[in-house]
């Protein structure tokens, strides 16, 4: 079996599933620990590394052509349109 993981390419994306579900127990114990707003704080590091290990390993953005990064720069660019969108009318309310 440890054969198998040295020659297989299947090793980073099989650690990053794990490495997800470890993040998303944790995510799960922090949520019921009394922290006050440090458990927001906690949840959205958490998320943050999350979606890194998405984008960097999952996706393959670091060795990926140029289409792909532009595919994910639209969506953060459009992402931060919504969210300024939605700010913008909870302080008009």
């Amino acid at each position: 079996m440890r054969a198998l993981f040295r020659k297989s390419a299947l090793l980073p994306e099989v650690a990053a599933w794990v490495g997800l579900l470890v993040l998303m127990v944790v995510s799960l114990v922090s949520s019921y620990v009394p922290l006050g707003l440090g458990n927001g704080i906690a949840n959205l590091a958490i998320a943050g590394v999350q979606m890194l290990v998405v984008v960097f390993v999952l996706m393959h953005l670091k060795e990926g052509g140029a289409l792909p990064r532009l595919a994910a720069a639209a969506g953060a660019f459009w992402l931060a349109i919504f969210f300024t969108l939605t700010f913008s009318d909870f302080l008009t309310r």
